[in-house]
């Protein structure tokens, strides 16, 4: 619970704008810290989406519950990496608070079987993960740019 506060603490903190490349300027280190976190998003949506579509409510809170709680760099945050993280633009954090944010009401709606609420909470949360990518990660996923 102490590193969630202190990462939610940093995360509030990072006031900084920066333009959306900002990501790309980051270490090595910290991009893979980045993609090892968004594999592991990835992986309990797509568990999340087979288990709602399976009416397994209760995996469904468990996968979602451990996606609110992933923070970004939580267990392996470094001095270094918070001064990297300092250089993300706000909306980045806004983003990423969004998605925590639909994981846990996501959790809370699976533990009361509230299929229309854990529906509704799983796209906010993939509609953060859109915004993001399309936003912060568009030198990854090239497609956003041609929408443009």
């Amino acid at each position: 619970m102490k590193k969630i506060v202190l990462t939610t603490i940093l995360l509030t903190s990072a006031l900084m704008a920066a333009p959306s490349n900002a990501v790309t300027k980051l270490s090595d280190e910290t991009r893979n810290l980045f993609k090892a976190e968004m594999n592991f998003i990835k992986i309990g949506m797509d568990e999340i989406l087979y288990n709602m579509i399976a009416g397994n409510d209760e995996k469904v809170q468990e996968i979602a519950g451990e996606i609110r709680d992933s923070f970004v760099f939580t267990k392996s945050l470094k001095p270094h990496n918070v001064k990297e993280l300092q250089t993300l633009p706000k909306q980045f954090f806004v983003v990423d608070s969004e998605l925590h944010g639909g994981a846990s009401d996501l959790a809370n709606a699976a533990e009361f079987n509230d299929k229309e609420g854990m529906q509704k909470n799983y796209f906010k949360m993939v509609n953060s993960c859109v915004q993001c990518h399309s936003t912060f990660a568009t030198h990854r996923f090239t497609k956003f740019l041609e929408e443009e």
